[in-house]
């Protein structure tokens, strides 16, 4: 089981966050998406949805994630195309893949995010109620967001 910088395991650190947790990474779609593109090479549409679930443990319909794509493949950070499976069975598949100016912002993104999140958790006026928060959290699960006093 993985844990972050205090000790709390990562599955009881999305518990506390809950709804924080989801909306995280639905304000980051755009960068998950092109990392599983990174990661897993060209997939289609609901195969992404599938990876969002289990690597981030949540569950995004269609309605959330096509547009995302609809918007990177505009932007020119991925493109698709309509392939047709070698089984007749089985309906023709629309796979993504990322482009070099996508992997280009990928790493730019990934590289702002934890630029972001170095300050959030280790601003010194921060670190106290983190910490405090964490391990708190981690035992009664109830949200404690840092007062303007600490």
């Amino acid at each position: 089981m993985q844990t972050d910088v205090v000790g709390i395991s990562n599955e009881n650190y999305r518990k506390m966050l809950g709804k924080y947790w989801k909306k995280t990474v639905r304000d980051n779609l755009d960068i998950i998406t092109l990392s599983l593109l990174e990661i897993k090479g060209d997939s289609h549409g609901y195969a992404i949805i599938e990876q969002i679930k289990k690597f981030y443990d949540v569950k995004f319909g269609a309605s959330t994630v096509y547009p995302t794509l609809h918007n990177l493949e505009k932007a020119g950070l991925i493109k698709s195309e309509w392939k047709t499976p070698t089984k007749p069975t089985v309906h023709p598949q629309k796979r993504y893949s990322l482009t070099s100016e996508g992997r280009q912002n990928l790493y730019a993104g990934i590289k702002e995010l934890k630029e972001l999140v170095e300050k959030i958790t280790f601003f010194p006026a921060n670190i106290k109620w983190f910490n405090r928060a964490m391990i708190q959290n981690s035992t009664n699960s109830q949200h404690n967001l840092p007062h303007s006093s600490d």
